[in-house]
């Protein structure tokens, strides 16, 4: 216990001989005393103590000045004033300094600038991040929610993301009806598409691509941004039959083949559609008046090298084809 009070006492008196240190507080040992391991502070450190600025040397606090316009907590020096703080003994403006003016410093993800010789905030760098090496945020091309138009044709629609323009086919969107230049946005011309049996179909691909094979049709559909929407797909066979007029290929009527039913075996007779002297539309008995031949998304699930399409060549049938064939393909969402 003696042994305790003993050292105890010596630290107290070590501690005391540092705080009350000189004003000027510019010996080489900075109030070290002793060669003790212990440390008070790191290198770089300031705090303030009432009025007085402290800051660290050798690992002992030392007095820098007293503060007559008070000590910032925060940063611990003290506050500069218009008649500079001085008491004597030194020019204050250079001691309570925190940086040079039209310096940059990160903290966080924050830059801050030096005005008037004191750390001020800058912005906030958000996605982008403080940029360590000049401590100003990050510069990107963009801003999120911003979008672009792209590609040789012009015809691409691409978001900035992280604050760099999008430039992969899988981030941007395939402008059907053309890009928007003051925007970057796609064009939306809501009179493109109509909307039959609950669902919204896009106008009828027939000249973005010279592939008209079924590989591609499911990718277009997929890519395709019209009417202001992008969540287009490749219909299945069920939803290509609401376009039909024809009362045996029509959803409910008796062909076989359906979505849960998409095997040769399902291809009976209705499939076949209606006769064509039937359709005083001249439409083929599709609801959009389109005669010609669409792609669905349905395999043929005992051959995968067919796909189930609707002929609206005057007869609205239902029936097969090799995916690498060549017709015509409308989207729907």
């Amino acid at each position: 216990m003696k042994r305790f009070l003993v050292c105890f006492t010596v630290f107290t008196a070590m501690f005391f001989i540092v705080g009350c240190g000189g004003s000027d507080g510019g010996s080489s040992d900075g109030g070290y005393s002793g060669g003790g391991s212990y440390s008070e502070c790191y290198s770089g450190d300031r705090r303030c103590s009432g009025s007085y600025s402290y800051y660290c040397d050798g690992g002992y606090w030392a007095n820098d000045e007293y503060c007559s316009n008070g000590c910032n907590s925060s940063t611990g020096r003290c506050n500069s004033s218009s008649d500079s703080g001085n008491s004597g003994g030194g020019n204050s403006s250079e001691s309570s300094a925190e940086c040079r003016n039209g310096k940059y410093q990160c903290q966080g993800n924050y830059s801050y600038y030096c005005e008037n010789e004191h750390w001020a905030y800058d912005d906030d760098c958000g996605e982008l991040g403080c940029d360590s090496g000049t401590g100003q945020c990050n510069k990107g091309e963009c801003t999120s929610g911003e979008w672009t138009c792209a590609g040789d044709s012009g015809n691409w629609s691409c978001p900035c993301n992280g604050g760099h323009w999008a430039n992969s086919e899988d981030e941007c969107d395939m402008c059907i009806d053309g890009c928007n230049a003051s925007t970057g946005e796609c064009v939306n011309d809501s009179s493109k598409c109509t909307s039959v049996g609950g669902k919204m179909w896009s106008d009828v691909f027939t000249e973005y691509d010279t592939d008209y094979s079924w590989d591609n049709a499911v990718y277009i559909c997929d890519k395709i941004s019209q009417c202001g929407h992008n969540d287009w797909h490749l219909p299945t066979i069920g939803e290509l039959r609401a376009l039909s007029s024809c009362g045996l290929t029509s959803p409910g009527g008796s062909c076989g083949v359906t979505d849960y039913c998409l095997s040769s075996s399902c291809d009976n007779q209705a499939c076949a559609g209606c006769d064509a002297n039937g359709d005083s539309s001249g439409c083929g008995f599709n609801k959009l008046c389109w005669d010609t031949i669409f792609w669905s998304s349905s395999e043929v699930s005992d051959d995968s090298s067919k796909v189930w399409i609707m002929n609206f060549y005057g007869r609205a049938l239902v029936g097969s084809l090799s995916k690498y064939q060549g017709i015509w393909s409308i989207c729907v969402r």
